[in-house]
């Protein structure tokens, strides 16, 4: 819920397998231990072949469920840091000097004390709040159904460490929660504004990944369907 919009396509069922897959190997090496039997030891060879072909299949056919940068994003968190605390956001270079700059600034910055950087984080907090909440309303990102945490680097000098930290302290909820919240008021809109849209339309534009996603989200926050609650404003209004 801290790096992603969209929780559909991620989950830990491989690993349940996984477990239940050693199990039954251990079991079968336990029966080979106590049986001669040739049929064990080929029943035994089949698991260990199953197991093996289950994990090629996890490795080289599944869909990757990191995003393209994702690591890259968290790497040499100390140096982001050092960026985040000098306000780099608001320093433009180009060519040789942004270069040049880099460069001293790499040679002469130390590391500084987690206390220090803390404290000049929640110092600018309501500026990185205030620049993300205008991004969201001008760009809408979270209409794009693999919105995820790190795309807010575009806008905030923040690794993603401390983007995490942006939504959980700064507005006590996850970056999950956080982009739920906008794409459901887009959706109360449309559910206004455009009665002629169904469902599954309004899910798509508003960057949910199914109409079940977008409908279950939708109940959860507001305590009716989509299609309820349509029905009732509506009347409301005539």
């Amino acid at each position: 819920e801290n790096n992603y919009a969209s929780l559909e396509h991620i989950n830990v069922q491989w690993l349940v397998d996984y477990i239940f897959a050693n199990f039954m190997i251990t079991f079968s090496c336990l029966v080979i231990v106590f049986s001669n039997n040739p049929r064990t030891v080929l029943v035994h060879n089949i698991i260990f072949l199953l197991f093996f072909i289950y994990g090629f299949y996890r490795v080289y056919l599944q869909e990757n469920p990191y995003p393209e940068g994702y690591f890259k994003a968290s790497m040499n968190e100390e140096k982001a840091e050092i960026w985040e605390i000098i306000g780099q956001d608001k320093v433009s270079h180009s060519g040789d000097c942004e270069n040049e700059m880099e460069t001293e600034t790499e040679l002469t910055l130390t590391p500084l004390d987690e206390p220090v950087k803390t404290s000049l984080f929640t110092i600018k907090l309501p500026e990185y709040k205030m620049k993300l909440e205008q991004w969201m309303e001008s760009e809408k990102p979270y209409l794009r159904k693999d919105f995820k945490l790190t795309d807010a680097m575009e806008i905030l000098p923040l690794n993603r460490s401390y983007l995490s930290r942006l939504f959980n302290e700064g507005y006590g909820e996850s970056f999950y929660h956080f982009v739920m919240r906008y794409r459901i008021e887009e959706s109360k809109q449309l559910l206004l504004s455009r009665p002629d849209l169904s469902i599954t339309a309004i899910a798509a534009m508003t960057g949910f990944s199914s109409p079940p996603v977008f409908c279950r989200a939708f109940t959860q926050e507001m305590k009716c369907s989509p299609m309820q609650w349509r029905e009732r404003e509506l009347t409301s209004l005539l």
